[in-house]
């Protein structure tokens, strides 16, 4: 790569709103040459977009009834960049995301890479919420790096680490393993890493490729929005037993013991003592995380917000894991759908 490759932006969008409009401008202000680049947008009912700036090259493209990953492999086989950047329709790119993300690519060895999707700085309140959850170890685990900035270097990275709404891949690694499947929506995108690493290349956390990307707001839509993921997470652990973690199973047994721990401790007493202890474990570390979130931030609504919020995307998550589980096993899961 002595020369700046061509991209392909892929972004899959269901209408041309003011947020879509967002993410538009901030690719036209890349500092990144126009002519080394290329925009597709995959949408559901194609229209006009109103904002075509000179030089720039945009394609529209049907998607019809494709599910998201099936959506972008319409757009990886149209795409003439041999990088493909991904990024959703409500995230606002840095003017350097380009620019910084191909440059990892002149080891031969990377074929995938992925920065943080960080809170708009006007964000709501509860969605701000929702960012300080997510970027917290205890919130989200080993996934935080995805919303936080506590990575300064780039590193070698696992499916874990990178998110679909800011991640840059070779088009000729996604053509060699048939891109996305189109039977893994959610985390289609944690399956295609964990494909690309088994065929042996690098995936790479790079945080000098930034977005800025909405979370949801607390406290029902954040609550769907994780149950959603969790079902994914069940569903691939299922399909992938070699991509099972240990650490994706404890928000369910959590979920597991609030539900069924009175029952056990009430017929096996030996039970009762852990039992608590474990819970009380849990608030402790609750009220630690919430303090530590309210230190730094310097809000006080955030004493009463976080212990609340932390709890239910942990149960959230539990339960939709256990869903995505039981989906699975039982043939209510059929090629990217969960049958409600």
């Amino acid at each position: 790569m002595s020369e700046l490759p061509f991209v392909s932006v892929v972004i899959p969008s269901l209408r041309f709103g003011p947020i879509f409009y967002k993410c538009l401008d901030s690719l036209y202000k890349q500092n990144y040459p126009k002519e080394k680049m290329e925009i597709i947008v995959v949408t559901v009912k194609p229209s006009k977009i109103k904002k075509v700036k000179k030089g720039y090259t945009i394609k529209i493209i049907n998607g019809g009834k494709a599910n998201p990953a099936e959506a972008r492999n319409i757009a990886i086989k149209k795409a003439r960049g041999s990088i493909i950047v991904f990024l959703d329709d409500d995230c606002v790119a840095h003017p350097n995301l380009i620019k910084n993300g191909v440059k990892y690519f002149k080891d031969p060895k990377v074929a995938a890479i992925g920065g943080p999707g960080f809170n708009p700085k006007d964000a709501p309140f509860l969605n701000k919420c929702s960012y300080l959850i997510f970027s917290s170890g205890f919130g989200t685990s080993t996934m935080s790096v995805r919303w936080s900035d506590s990575v300064k270097k780039a590193r070698k990275a696992t499916e874990t680490d990178l998110v679909l709404c800011n991640m840059l891949v070779r088009k000729d690694v996604l053509l060699e393993i048939n891109g996305f499947d189109g039977n893994q929506v959610p985390c289609e995108e944690n399956e295609l890493c964990h494909r690309i690493h088994k065929r042996g290349y690098d995936l790479l956390y790079t945080p000098d490729v930034i977005v800025w990307h909405p979370l949801r707001p607390l406290f029902i839509p954040l609550a769907k929005r994780i149950f959603f993921y969790a079902t994914g997470r069940g569903v691939m652990s299922c399909r992938h037993p070699d991509s099972f973690k240990l650490f994706y199973a404890i928000p369910s047994i959590f979920v597991l013991g609030l539900i069924l721990g009175p029952i056990l401790q009430y017929y096996f007493q030996i039970l009762r003592y852990p039992l608590l202890f474990a819970l009380a474990l849990y608030v402790v570390f609750n009220l630690y995380s919430s303090f530590s979130i309210y230190r730094r931030e310097k809000d006080k609504r955030l004493l009463f917000v976080a212990p609340i919020g932390f709890f239910l995307g942990h149960a959230s998550y539990g339960l939709g894991f256990i869903y995505g589980i039981f989906s699975y096993l039982t043939g209510r899961w059929k090629k990217g759908k969960l049958k409600t």
